[in-house]
C-alpha cells in the first residue's frame, strides 16, 4: 500500500498479538488475572538473569546509536554490516553454548570434570568456527563486488570476524564454566565488562579522531571473556 515505514511495525505488532493469542488458546491456560503477586515472586527468582537481558539489550541496541552519534551513520552502517556477517561466521559457537550449558550445570560441583569439559568444547568449536571464519574472510570481497556500497566495510569486517572468532571460542568455553559455577552474577559481570570496555574504547577513538570502531568492539568482547 506504499506505507512500508509504518506498516512494518503494524505487521510486527499484529503478528505478535496473533501468535500470543494462538499459543494461549492452544495451551488451555487460565484467564489473565490482575493478581501480580506470583509475578513478584517470579521476578525475585529471575532478577539476575533479567538484569542480564537488560544489559544485553543495552549492548545490542545502544551500541549502534552511540556509534551513529559519535561517528555518523556511515560508520554505524559498516558496524551493522560487520555484525551481521560475524553472526553467520560465529553461529556454531551459539550452538555449542546452548548444548553445553546443561552438561556444564551438572558438572558445576566438580571443577576437576568441568575444566576438561570446557576445554573440549573450546577445541571442538574451534575446529568448526575458525575454518568457517577464514572462509568468510576470503569470500567477503565478493560481497563488495555484488554490493559496491559496502566496499568500505569489507576490511573492517574481515579483521573483526577473524578476531571475534578467536576471542569467541575462548569466551564460549569460559562462559560455560563461569555460569555453571556462579550463575547470574557471571552473566551480569560479562555484559557489564563488555559495556564499560566498549564505551571507553569508543570515547577514546572519538577523542583521537579515529573511526575504527571495531577496535572498541573487540576490546569489549575481550573484556567480557576476561570477566567470564
Amino acid at each position: 500500500l506504499g506505507r512500508f515505514r509504518e506498516g512494518i511495525f503494524v505487521v510486527q505488532a499484529v503478528s505478535s498479538l496473533y501468535v500470543t493469542l494462538a499459543f494461549w488458546r492452544a495451551s488451555s491456560l487460565i484467564l489473565p488475572t490482575f493478581n501480580l503477586r506470583p509475578l513478584i515472586l517470579l521476578w525475585r527468582d529471575s532478577a539476575g538473569f533479567a538484569t542480564t537481558a537488560v544489559l544485553a539489550a543495552v549492548r545490542d541496541w545502544g551500541t549502534p546509536f552511540t556509534i551513529a552519534k559519535l561517528f555518523g551513520l556511515d560508520v554505524a552502517g559498516f558496524w551493522a554490516f560487520t555484525m551481521r556477517i560475524s553472526q553467520q561466521a560465529l553461529l556454531a559457537l551459539e550452538g555449542y553454548a546452548r548444548a553445553g550449558m546443561p552438561v556444564a550445570g551438572q558438572l558445576a560441583g566438580s571443577p576437576g570434570a568441568l575444566r576438561p569439559f570446557a576445554t573440549r568444547m573450546m577445541r571442538e568449536s574451534a575446529a568448526i568456527t575458525l575454518p568457517l571464519a577464514g572462509l568468510v574472510c576470503a569470500l567477503l570481497p565478493i560481497a563488495g563486488i555484488l554490493f559496491p556500497q559496502w566496499t568500505g566495510g569489507i576490511p573492517t569486517a574481515q579483521y573483526y570476524v577473524a578476531a571475534a572468532s578467536i576471542v569467541g571460542v575462548v569466551h564460549m568455553a569460559a562462559w560455560l564454566a563461569a555460569v555453571a559455577r556462579r550463575g547470574a552474577p557471571a552473566t551480569i559481570g560479562e555484559h557489564a565488562a563488555w559495556l564499560v570496555a566498549a564505551a571507553a574504547g569508543l570515547l577514546i577513538l572519538f577523542a583521537i579522531g579515529s573511526d575504527d570502531v571495531m577496535l572498541a568492539i573487540i576490546a569489549g568482547g575481550a573484556a567480557g571473556s576476561r570477566s567470564s
